[in-house]
């Protein structure tokens, strides 16, 4: 605010633009928070390396698209309050000048009219119902969707995870244990086997996988640069009537078995659930997961973010440039299936040579000497594919560059009925004529189309 006298009419402009973003997404709020720590023997000692561990988070998200910022005091006890008091009915009333007014401590500001934690699977938090429980994933790999869609829902909870990282050589030390307890389990199935008459090579199915699963974990720990976490992930759910509870947490229960997990409740220890969800980072909950540095990056939603290009020079050797024009710096929304793609690639590539030009290192593609791909490498792969295909068929393709298959991106995803400005923002065209007069080739088939739903 401005703080003039027309400061009444941007308050009641903003309420109006709130009103419409509201409707527009179902009323539903949703804010994401990050608590992380260090060991250290005292705040002066933990200060520096607190700090140092925000620089580089901020400068990862900024990376990947995503603003973020560190709160101040008031702005975490205002995070605490909410979720002490639900329904946002309460408001939030404190300054640091009021501690010294009144005698109170922070914990006063924050603290809901009661707590009950005497039930086995609930909680009361005032006059509002809660569940705490977790969610036991049984799936080796998982989709994003699960988090989207359990984001996606009309209900009030809180979403935790505590990723907790684990020493390289202690990993693998760890998985090489697991494995030799399951060939134990194998044997001890074997010589089972043996004595019953049976064939000693059939296997109980869940050991089979497990031991798969063990397996395809040690190399990526020793070869494919994958580092072990550990993840305990607590769902809060928060209602106004013990009903309501029950529902949401039936719906998130089913959305769970989709993805192959299964949500439990913490009998006995909804204090410990609550506790652990809140902003503090702390965990109470000993109940963890193995994950990968892959599986745990599922649950962040990606994006491309394109500011930059990698170029090369017979001269000069790699450089970066960024794009041609300002439309061209954007970022595009990443599919699942792109994502698995990507996942695949790094899983599967092994001679990755430590290579960094101006920040920028970890490059997707490599040539058979490490290094990364350029565009001129693409153009000859190509060449070779069309010049292969031609030999053997009459048909004969014309020349095909890495060009033709951006036109290609761009024809499909029109020819799907993407909004044209949408397809401009992707494509990062600078004025609209250029992606539809030159880029999106109409077929006889989309025309057609067209036609009839227009007549229909």
């Amino acid at each position: 605010m401005a703080h003039d006298d027309f400061d009444s009419i941007r308050g009641e402009y903003v309420d109006m633009l709130k009103r419409q973003i509201a409707r527009s997404n179902n009323g539903i709020v949703r804010s994401k928070y990050i608590t992380f720590g260090v060991p250290a023997e005292g705040l002066e000692t933990a200060r520096p390396r607190l700090e140092r561990v925000s620089s580089d988070i901020m400068g990862n998200f900024k990376k990947l698209g995503a603003h973020s910022r560190v709160l101040n005091g008031r702005e975490r006890l205002e995070v605490l309050h909410g979720q002490m008091h639900p329904g946002g009915r309460e408001p939030f009333r404190f300054s640091w000048p009021d501690i010294v007014k009144t005698g109170m401590g922070t914990k006063d500001f924050i603290a809901p009219d009661s707590f009950d934690f005497t039930a086995s699977r609930t909680f009361r938090l005032g006059r509002f119902w809660g569940a705490a429980s977790y969610l036991q994933i049984m799936a080796s790999e998982l989709s994003d969707k699960l988090l989207l869609e359990l984001l996606e829902l009309d209900a009030e909870m809180t979403v935790t995870l505590h990723v907790q990282t684990v020493d390289q050589l202690k990993a693998i030390k760890m998985t090489k244990g697991k494995i030799s307890d399951i060939d134990k389990m194998k044997v001890e199935e074997q010589k089972k086997a043996v004595r019953a008459g049976y064939d000693m090579e059939i296997l109980p199915p869940d050991l089979i996988t497990y031991s798969k699963d063990a397996a395809a974990l040690l190399a990526d720990l020793q070869s494919r640069n994958e580092r072990m976490f550990l993840l305990t992930f607590t769902v809060v759910n928060i209602a106004p009537t013990r009903q309501k509870l029950e529902n949401d947490v039936f719906t998130i229960s089913g959305i769970a078995q989709k993805y192959n997990c299964a949500l439990k409740r913490l009998d006995w220890q909804q204090e410990q659930g609550f506790t652990s969800s809140l902003v503090l980072g702390g965990n109470a909950i000993e109940i963890q997961r193995g994950m990968t540095t892959s599986s745990t990056a599922i649950f962040i939603p990606f994006m491309t973010n394109v500011d930059h290009q990698l170029l090369r020079d017979t001269d000069i050797g790699y450089y970066v440039e960024t794009p041609k024009t300002k439309k061209g710096i954007r970022q595009i929304p990443m599919s699942e299936e792109v994502y698995q793609a990507l996942r695949r690639v790094l899983k599967n590539r092994s001679n990755a040579a430590p290579f960094s030009i101006e920040g920028y290192k970890n490059f997707l593609f490599l040539k058979n000497d490490g290094m990364p791909k350029v565009a001129a490498n693409y153009e000859s792969m190509l060449k070779g594919l069309v010049k292969k295909y031609n030999k053997q068929n009459k048909e004969q393709l014309p020349n095909i560059t890495p060009h033709i298959l951006r036109h290609t991106f761009c024809t499909r995803l029109a020819n799907a009925g993407m909004n044209p400005k949408a397809l401009q923002y992707i494509m990062g065209h600078a004025n609209i004529t250029m992606t539809l007069n030159y880029y999106a080739h109409a077929t006889y088939d989309s025309a057609k189309a067209e036609m009839e739903r227009l007549a229909a």
